[in-house]
């Protein structure tokens, strides 16, 4: 009868020691459980000032995409009178040209007349 309480003592023992490793598994199990749901709670805290930044940084893509397009037209606009101008000036520049050539052979054909 002493061999058999010792034998339960031991399986009583064996099992104890069978449910705290079931416990410390699921303690453990628990507890990574809470670490994830604190991440996920920081995550639902940030969401808002994220949701702002993104809002915010769109905005200001937008006006910098629209600046950007206002530089490029007033430089298109910049670059035309720029080449206007210089179509002119070689214009006038080739009718200088032509008066001169022809002062010069009207004062040619004066000293031969």
């Amino acid at each position: 009868e002493c061999d058999q309480q010792k034998e339960a003592l031991r399986n009583t023992s064996e099992q104890l020691c069978n449910v705290k490793d079931a416990l410390h598994r699921e303690l453990e199990a628990h507890s990574g459980c809470q670490k994830k749901l604190v991440v996920a709670l920081e995550a639902a805290e940030r969401e808002p000032q994220l949701q702002k930044l993104l809002a915010s940084s769109t905005m200001e893509t937008a006006k910098l995409q629209g600046d950007l397009r206002a530089l490029q037209e007033d430089s298109a606009r910049t670059l035309q009178s720029a080449t206007d101008a210089h179509a002119q000036a070689m214009d006038q520049l080739q009718m200088d040209l032509a008066e001169a050539k022809k002062a010069h052979s009207d004062a040619g054909n004066q000293n031969i007349g």
